[in-house]
């Protein structure tokens, strides 16, 4: 078992980030200026609702919203101001970077493993945080939402992100923090790794997981066959 299990992670050679909550702790702010946008046409949501739109993409937020508060809210407008409110939080104290990532971006360095972003946010969104946190030229490819026709829990994202890496995707491994993402890295049969934010991982997030850890300081070791 032991041989099998290193052997198992020698395989990864190439690591996919899905962004808010995994890489930067948006998913926060984003529940903040969702919370703001929804108000300002007259509404409140609850905690099922901001649990629902984790992790997904433009259409599938639009289409989420649209169904919740049937047909009385505008979606593109709350949209619009979210992303405002973000872009007003990150202008003025940067975007904030997770615990672990610059360490596992050096590890990857040290490497020499490619690595992409797979994320269901506009492209325009993470080019920004990327800009705000200062990674420029840290990540081989970039996938946004809006590069694929179905968003997550689908795969489609992070089997797009494995063809701009040019590695198959059993040979990825995938990082997500948000049980769509969990999902969808499952889905596209890459080596899903769960570091929690938001929401606790229920046992359909544990079944079939790489690795659960608390931090993106502990996927490190997973590189090289340790820990898990």
């Amino acid at each position: 078992m032991v041989l099998y299990y290193i052997i198992f992670h020698m395989g990864i050679k190439a690591v996919v980030f899905d962004m808010d909550g995994l890489m930067f702790d948006t998913e926060r702010v984003a529940a903040e200026g969702m919370l703001e946008a929804l108000r300002a046409q007259g509404f409140e949501a609850d905690e099922r609702l901001l649990e629902k739109l984790l992790g997904v993409n433009t259409g599938d937020t639009l289409r989420i919203l649209g169904a919740h508060y049937g047909g009385r809210l505008d979606p593109e407008r709350a949209l619009f101001d979210m992303d405002a409110y973000l872009e007003t939080y990150t202008t003025a104290r940067g975007t904030p970077v997770k615990p672990g990532l610059i360490a596992l971006l050096d590890a990857l360095d040290a490497r020499r493993l490619p690595r992409a972003i797979a994320s269901s946010s506009p492209m325009r969104r993470i080019l920004r945080n990327i800009a705000s946190a200062d990674l420029a030229g840290r990540f081989d490819a970039v996938v946004s939402g809006d590069d694929v026709s179905r968003g997550k829990p689908e795969p489609d994202i992070f089997l797009a992100a494995a063809r701009a890496l040019g590695v198959a995707p059993e040979y990825c491994m995938a990082l997500e923090d948000s049980p769509s993402g969990v999902e969808a890295a499952k889905r596209a049969g890459m080596k899903t790794v769960m570091v929690p934010d938001l929401r606790a991982p229920d046992a359909r997030d544990r079944a079939g997981l790489f690795a659960l850890v608390p931090s993106l300081f502990e996927a490190i070791p997973l590189l090289d066959g340790e820990g898990g």
